[in-house]
């Protein structure tokens, strides 16, 4: 009988660290490849100092990593370092296949070594390592091991020849393993190296990694059979099940085993109150003692255990009162239920997709629509002691109000993951998510506080007013990241935090400066460097000696500058004076022309008044003179009728008053037209003409005139035999000036020159050849318009005076003597002016100037 119950005792003493380990997982890690560092693959010794620095015995030579950059340090001959050590004054020394010494500094990039003057003692290294004689082979439950490395009293881990990483506890038992299974990069370790913060490095013939062995943290992913994103979890019969998108799964020694009959997303797990684990499924509803039942065949979303005999679940189509008999009841139609809750006065809260929340009263038949609830959709956990855990707002992380501050640190690490599930059995917590499974051992983790960092500038480069630094810390743990920020004055502002270690500063102001930089590791500990003064120096046209020579010579220049002025000024008022003078003389004249002008505009507006007043009398006369020789011609008719009865005397006299009576009435009538045709002249003369001007063709605006020219005057330019001259330019010639006005200028000397031909056709009977030639020139800054004529010509007793108004060589019947007047004004309005050059009986040639 004792033997037996001897016998159950070690049974269970030897299954309860078994129980222990089949719930520990994998630590956290990570593996640096060849490509990441720039070496070879095959690695032979690994060592750490108090800085942050690691040391590896590399193939190519001696690799050094400083928690930010890796560096490689090719030995003479690029021979590989096989072995690391320290001396007695602590520095780091190395050997290999024909090469020795020691590290001397490491300054950011600059890592200074030291060699050996003679290299036989470090021949025959690899064979004294690796192919020792067999008896002296170190193993571990059959396991070829090559090193043991001590972290703690109750902690050793085995650097295994081909099973990866065991941990072992004081009694030689294994409490976790690390292998290629779960992810490491080969299951052959040369050698481990403790950094003394938390992280063990390993040599590999495949690459490095580093293993967070704190063991508060461990995971499960898919190397340990969870695959999905991790939806919920729950403890039942003392194991763990956990529910992915792609499944259920079971915690069994390590290792999660899926449960075959649920192959659909798991959405809500819970423990029955016969301690079963009950699944709410796409696959419906099941339960799990020894092996999966299915209750229900509709999509399940949530659920929320009533009693022994019936659950909740809330469905597509509403929630349903269901029984673990497979009886069925629908409590209420709300759709979609995500969550349901039950709180502390036995009511049922529920929310649905869309957020909306609904409550079940204790011993009601129906939910009621609520507008608040304390459920939501956002992530929440309630543990056994009540105690009520939440995501942020953002939907990241996990925290809980009035969580110690020592204790919240670690789940600091965990502040940017999307937590969708949380159990906290025994002191051990669990989060789920799309990162898998964590494992926190929350009793581990009161005895223990995370090692605060250490924060170190690796390089420090000043260029000018650009300043480069890196930095980095003397711990990194594989669970997080370290997050830097900094400030340049010490009253300064602190830069946002950043993962960079690399900072950047361009175009610093010049003067003296304090940087201060920090760092804050994965749970929240902050870190300081020491201040750091640096002086921007200026160059060599800003120190003060420059300066100096500046005011000097703005000293002399001032008083150049002064005195050229000073001259300036004198010579400027002398040239004012001058034109102050002139000015005065202009105004003088500009006032006698204002007086002039204004008197013209008097007498203008008193002539256009006689005008008018004159014009209707005159209306009167010409028209009554013309009705009076009719009248006369008519009596003269009568006369002639009645001459029979009158004396041959008094019939001559009759007819002899009669005649000059038509004459002095056709000399009243002819004058009269002649004063009309003068009065319209002069008030052709006082009309306001337009000043509106426009870009024109002046190549065209010839050309119609021309044509006009042919129309009007058509019988005389066949009768007189005219030769009508135009020499046409190939391109447009554009002016600023008044279409019609010119043109009326250019069709009234047109006209004078076919009269010019026409009287001296009538004095030279035989005359031949008449011509008309218009042309058009371009200079600098004018543009020319000449029309010639070979007619009669002007006298030169009289070209100074055609230009005068009602100046004339035609009779009074013909002309009023102002078409020259006016086109010179209409030319002169426009900024241009007309010349004439003539030769008595052979030609005249006006120039229009634009």
């Amino acid at each position: 009988m004792k033997r037996q119950i001897l016998i159950i005792l070690f049974t269970l003493l030897s299954v309860i660290p078994g129980m222990a380990q089949g719930m520990m997982g994998v630590p956290f890690f990570e593996n640096f490849t060849a490509q990441q560092y720039n070496a070879h693959n095959r690695n032979f010794d690994i060592l750490c100092d108090e800085t942050g620095h690691t040391f590896v015995a590399n193939f190519e030579g001696l690799l050094v990593y400083d928690n930010v950059e890796w560096h490689i340090v090719h030995t003479p001959g690029i021979s590989r370092v096989t072995d690391l050590d320290r001396d007695k004054d602590g520095r780091i020394c190395f050997s290999g296949i024909n090469v020795k010494g020691y590290v001397e500094s490491v300054d950011g990039d600059s890592i200074h070594v030291v060699y050996s003057q003679s290299d036989k003692d470090a021949t025959g290294f690899i064979h004294e390592r690796f192919y020792e004689s067999r008896d002296s082979i170190d193993r571990w439950n059959g396991i070829e091991v090559y090193s043991r490395l001590p972290i703690s009293k109750n902690r050793t881990l085995l650097a295994t020849a081909t099973a990866g990483v065991i941990a072992i506890d004081a009694q030689g038992r294994k409490v976790w393993e690390i292998n290629e299974q779960n992810g490491l990069c080969s299951n052959s370790i040369t050698e481990l190296a403790y950094d003394g913060k938390g992280s063990v490095w390993g040599a590999t013939d495949n690459g490095l990694f580093r293993i967070s062995v704190s063991e508060i943290y461990s995971r499960f992913g898919e190397h340990e059979g969870l695959d999905g994103q991790v939806t919920c979890m729950t403890m039942a019969q003392g194991r763990l099940f956990v529910g992915t998108l792609k499944g259920l799964f079971l915690l069994e020694n390590g290792r999660f085993i899926k449960v075959e009959e649920v192959q659909q997303a798991c959405w809500q797990l819970a423990e029955t109150e016969r301690h079963n684990a009950i699944a709410a499924t796409s696959d419906g509803v099941f339960t799990y003692g020894h092996a999966a039942h299915r209750l229900s065949s509709n999509t399940s979303l949530s659920i929320l255990v009533e009693n022994d005999d019936t659950f909740l679940s809330g469905e597509l189509d509403g929630i349903y009162r269901r029984g673990y008999d497979g009886s069925e009841q629908k409590v209420d139609d709300i759709s979609n239920t995500v969550l349901m809750h039950r709180d502390k006065r036995g009511g049922v809260w529920a929310i649905n997709l869309g957020g909306e929340c609904y409550y079940l009263s204790p011993g009601a038949q129906h939910f009621s629509r609520q507008k608040e609830g304390h459920l939501s959709l956002l992530f929440e956990y309630i543990d056994d002691t009540g105690r009520h855990w939440r995501s942020r707002d953002n939907g990241e992380g996990v925290n809980t109000e009035g969580l110690k501050r020592d204790f919240a640190l670690w789940f600091e690490p965990f502040a940017h993951y999307n937590i969708q599930a949380m159990l906290i059995d025994k002191g051990i917590a669990w989060i789920g998510g799309n990162f898998g499974l964590v494992r926190i051992n929350l009793k581990q983790s009161e005895k223990q506080k995370p090692i605060p960092p250490q924060i170190y500038l690796r390089s420090f480069s000043l260029d000018g007013q650009n300043l480069s630094i890196t930095v980095a810390t003397d711990k990194h743990d594989p669970i997080g990241t370290t997050q830097y920020s900094y400030r340049l004055h010490v009253h300064g502002a602190w830069s946002a935090w950043d993962d960079d270690p690399d900072i950047d500063f361009r175009n610093l102001a010049y003067g003296t400066y304090q940087l201060t930089v920090r760092c804050r590791d994965p749970y929240g500990q902050i870190a300081e460097t020491g201040e750091r003064f640096f002086f921007v120096r200026y160059p060599i046209y800003l120190r003060w000696y420059a300066l100096l020579l500046y005011v000097i010579l703005l000293g002399v220049l001032t008083v150049t500058i002064f005195r050229y002025r000073t001259r300036q000024l004198k010579l400027r008022q002398q040239q004012l004076e001058a034109v102050v003078d002139e000015r005065t003389m202009e105004l003088r004249l500009a006032q006698k022309r204002l007086v002039r002008k204004e008197r013209e505009a008097t007498v203008g507006k008193l002539t256009k008044g006689l005008i008018d007043r004159i014009l209707n009398p005159m209306n009167y006369i010409n028209n009554f003179s013309h009705l009076t020789v009719g009248l006369a011609k008519d009596l003269k008719e009568n006369l002639e009728d009645d001459e029979e009865k009158m004396t041959a005397d008094i019939y001559d006299d009759c007819m002899d008053v009669i005649d000059m009576m038509k004459t002095n009435l056709e000399k009243i009538e002819q004058h009269g037209l002649s004063t009309t045709r003068i009065l319209k002249a002069m008030e052709e003369m006082l009309r306001e003409r337009s000043d509106k001007v426009e870009d024109i063709d002046l190549v065209q605006l010839c050309q119609q005139n021309i044509q006009m020219l042919h129309n009007y005057y058509k019988e005389d330019i066949e009768k007189l035999n005219i030769q009508v001259e135009w020499d046409k330019p190939q391109q447009s010639i554009m002016v600023t000036t008044n279409a019609e006005l010119l043109s009326r200028t250019i069709m009234s000397m047109l006209a004078n020159s076919v009269y010019a031909i026409q009287k001296k056709a009538e004095k030279q009977t035989n005359a031949s050849g008449p011509v008309i030639r218009v042309t058009i020139s371009q200079g600098e800054n004018a543009t020319n318009i000449t029309i010639y004529d070979n007619g009669i010509g002007i006298e030169d007793t009289i070209i100074d005076k055609i230009f005068d108004p009602f100046f004339t060589t035609k009779t009074t019947a013909e002309a009023a003597g102002v078409g020259l007047y006016l086109s010179q004004q209409i030319i002169q309005d426009f900024g241009g002016n007309i010349t004439v050059e003539s030769e008595k009986d052979q030609y005249t040639q006006f120039t229009i100037t634009l």
